[in-house]
């Protein structure tokens, strides 16, 4: 993700939020329980922020090493 002088590069911010639509709608299809799915759409978006703000993701590969 590009920061520009302590912002996210407007792209990125796009394709954080498609991602973030795309798991919703695959996780709603996969047939759980509505509950589950919200709880699953909440840690993405919980891990989307994250990665917005710069925090390194636990299990979530920065490219280095």
């Amino acid at each position: 993700m590009a920061v520009m002088a302590g912002r996210v590069d407007p792209a990125d911010e796009r394709a954080a939020l498609y991602c973030e639509a795309k798991a919703e709608a695959i996780a709603r299809k996969s047939g759980l329980d509505p509950d589950q799915v919200q709880f699953a759409v909440q840690q993405l978006r919980v891990i989307a922020g994250e990665l917005r703000a710069g925090f390194h993701v636990e299990g979530v590969s920065d490219g280095e090493g």
